[in-house]
């Protein structure tokens, strides 16, 4: 499968706008991880692979449960943005 910037901000946008859970996209992330492990993950282009490569990790497990409050995610909308800003990545 080919991965690039584009493929892994749909799946951040849709987080972001409602349309997609955090569950769904934890599970797409590590669907990238497996195929990344069998060897069947291509990144498009092949010099941004350390950076997409921390795009698919940062979904991984952002529907993990916040520690103070069971009902919430320790990630929220916010901290996806701020980590967005911070790889200067505008969507």
């Amino acid at each position: 499968m080919v991965v690039n910037q584009d493929i892994i901000l749909e799946v951040y946008k849709s987080v972001l706008n409602g349309s997609r859970s955090y569950t769904d996209a934890d599970r797409w992330a590590w669907e990238m991880m497996q195929l990344f492990d069998d060897d069947k993950l291509n990144f498009e282009p092949e010099k941004d692979e350390a950076v997409l490569w921390e795009l698919i990790q940062y979904l991984y497990g952002i529907d993990t449960p916040s520690m103070s409050d069971r009902t919430k995610t320790a990630r929220d909308n916010i901290d996806i943005k701020e980590f967005l800003k911070e790889k200067n990545i505008d969507l």
